[in-house]
């Protein structure tokens, strides 16, 4: 077995950097209505009348029951709950022409989202590529950060040279952040 020289364990380190940039991105691309920048949550309505007339559509669940254990005997204790739905805001602002979608489940947003004939709304996502590399970024300046989330990284930084060592820039340069980029907080290539 040979042993590995700096260059080839700062290489893996790149590497498993940028897979970890890259499946962020991905999944954040996917058409999920969590991941929608036009789903919004709206809350059910819980009045049992409107203006003194009876609410057929009123939500009909408002607490659920929870059995807590002390010390001692269980009490139960009822917790509020707000139900919510998911609604696709995508052209709500011309309401003559708003389709009022649910976009609830994963399959909601693949109806909703694809650019069909009846809705024509397309998928946008919360986080740009941009905001998701910068908040990437952010987290790895935080070495105890890096040692919970990316105990391989943390690793092959112990092993260039102890708790002190700092990660090498990404092998590509497919995002442009703006703003410093997030190498030039680490102190390896001082």
């Amino acid at each position: 077995m040979t042993m590995r020289d700096g260059d080839e364990i700062q290489n893996r380190i790149r590497q498993i950097l940028d897979q970890e940039l890259a499946s962020r991105i991905a999944a954040s691309t996917e058409a999920l209505p969590v991941r929608c920048l036009h789903n919004h949550r709206q809350p059910l309505d819980t009045r049992k009348r409107v203006r003194g007339e009876p609410n057929p559509q009123y939500n009909r669940v408002t607490e659920r029951k929870v059995v807590l254990t002390g010390a001692g005997e269980p009490f139960a204790q009822h917790l509020p709950v707000q139900q919510t739905i998911g609604l696709c805001m995508w052209g709500a602002d011309d309401s003559t022409k708003w389709a009022g979608t649910i976009c609830e489940e994963e399959i909601d947003a693949v109806r909703c989202c694809n650019g069909n004939a009846t809705h024509g709304a397309q998928f946008t996502p919360l986080l740009t590529e941009v905001q998701i590399s910068e908040a990437f970024h952010k987290q790895i300046q935080d070495l105890e950060w890096v040692a919970e989330n990316l105990p391989e990284v943390s690793a092959l930084l112990w092993v260039l040279g102890g708790a002190g060592q700092s990660i090498p820039p990404p092998e590509s340069e497919a995002i442009v952040v703006p703003t410093k980029k997030w190498w030039q907080f680490w102190r390896l290539f001082e």
